[in-house]
């Protein structure tokens, strides 16, 4: 509720300045005739046009701030997917125990001839990628708004050594998990002109450490239109 005031007092109240120029142009005999002839002296046709210059650059300003009102709003109305859930569940592959990294999205929108697909930047150095891997979901399916998509990134044996790693929802699938690695994954989501993509750092202790598992970090989300 405070978030439709806010757009209401942003947006309507400089569009309101524009209006007053050409009402008062349309009145104007009526108010020459109360206050004398300097009321038809004032330039309302520059006076419009300053105000509807103002009201143009304030939207401007707003549609490249990331952060604005405006922006989040507009994103929010174009948005594919939220993300549910991000956990670390136990997994029985093959009568092994395995630690998996999942995703759960759910549908905001329902959309046709979509495209999920993941991109793994593996080992990151400082930053930077040694390695790229990636692999679809789902391709020309019929995303259905409600309803849920569970995406498994990763498995990591629980026992190292005995059984291997991988990539999506088994092991080797689309490349082993290097342990003491650090990585970035990608969700992408593309259905016609719109594009929406989830990033979360995926990092995996290294064997040495005693520590056991997947830890998972949201990085950002971002959503394009074309």
């Amino acid at each position: 509720m405070d978030s439709n005031r806010k757009t209401f007092i942003r947006y309507f109240i400089p569009g309101g300045v524009s209006l007053v120029s050409p009402i008062s142009w349309m009145a104007e005999k009526y108010f020459s005739d109360l206050f004398g002839d300097w009321w038809s002296q004032i330039p309302w046709g520059w006076l419009t046009l300053v105000s509807a210059s103002f009201v143009a650059g304030n939207l401007l300003a707003d549609w490249m701030n990331k952060n604005s009102l405006l922006r989040q709003k507009y994103e929010h109305w174009q948005r594919i997917f939220d993300v549910d859930q991000i956990w670390t569940p136990s997994l029985v592959i093959e009568d092994a125990s395995y630690i998996g990294a999942k995703v759960r999205l759910r549908l905001a929108k329902s959309v046709q001839n979509a495209a999920i697909l993941v991109q793994v930047f593996t080992n990151l150095t400082n930053g930077t990628p040694n390695g790229r891997l990636s692999w679809v979901v789902e391709k020309n399916a019929t995303l259905i708004s409600g309803e849920e998509r569970e995406i498994c990134l990763a498995v990591i044996p629980r026992t190292p050594g005995q059984h291997y790693s991988g990539w999506g929802d088994g092991p080797n699938h689309h490349g082993h998990v290097i342990h003491g690695s650090e990585n970035l994954v990608s969700i992408e989501v593309e259905a016609g002109k719109r594009r929406q993509t989830f990033k979360l750092r995926l990092d995996v202790p290294s064997q040495n450490s005693g520590a056991l598992g997947l830890l998972l970090y949201v990085a950002n989300m971002t959503i394009h239109s074309r």
